[in-house]
Formats: structure tokens, C-alpha cells, sequence
């Protein structure tokens, strides 16, 4: 019985990364004939938001050096854009203390209610 016991919470930790998870949102956008795949990525401890990054692959080097410009921490590597920590929090209009606040489901059904397809 002890062996269930252990082998079972081994792995649960091995399966859930000892309470250290990630979440990704996606969402594909056709605006003025830009074709653009978002994602955004949120890690999750403790079932609250960590951190999250953004993602940006696009159709065209062009559309992803208009979002390098816009966004000044951008990386952006041929048709790929990503912004990361802070930055990413300020692009999306939230502070690091409020998003650390949030619950994993909060985050998923806020992030969904604005379009985009959560796993």
C-alpha cells in the first residue's frame, strides 16, 4: 500500500511540475490583411499567474517590425515577435501585483473573453 502511495504522488509532482505549470492562449487575427497568430503564455505557481509572455508570429518580417517599433522590449527575430516580464504586463495594461493576484481560472476566462482559445 505504501509503494501505491508513493509511486502515485511521484507521479503527480513528475506531472505537474511540483505545482509549476503553464497555460497557453492562442488566437489567430486577420486584421487589414495582416494574418497574425498570438499566443500568450502564463506560468502558474500555486494556482495563481506568475508570469506571461506574449507571442507574435506573422505573415511578413514587415507586420513583425511594426510591433518591434511599437513595443520598445519587443525581441523580434525574422517573422516572430516576443515580449516578455514587465513589458508584457505593461502591453497588456496590468501591473506584476495585480497579475500575481490572479487565480489560474480567472486568468483563462478573462483572457478567453477576449477571443482567444485557452489549454
Amino acid at each position: 500500500m505504501k509503494k501505491a502511495v508513493v509511486l502515485g504522488l511521484s507521479s503527480l509532482f513528475l506531472l505537474t511540475g511540483c505545482g509549476s505549470n503553464k497555460v497557453t492562449c492562442s488566437q489567430s487575427l486577420n486584421e487589414a490583411g495582416m494574418k497574425i497568430e498570438a499566443k500568450i503564455i502564463a506560468t502558474i505557481k500555486k494556482d495563481k499567474v506568475d508570469a506571461f509572455e506574449v507571442v507574435y508570429n506573422t505573415d511578413s518580417k514587415t507586420t513583425a517590425q511594426m510591433f518591434c517599433t511599437l513595443y520598445k522590449d519587443a525581441k523580434c527575430s525574422g517573422k516572430k515577435v516576443t515580449i516578455k516580464g514587465d513589458a508584457a504586463m505593461k502591453m497588456m495594461g496590468i501591473s506584476k501585483s495585480e497579475i500575481q493576484k490572479t487565480s489560474k481560472a480567472d486568468f483563462v476566462k478573462g483572457i478567453e473573453s477576449t477571443g482567444f482559445k485557452c489549454k
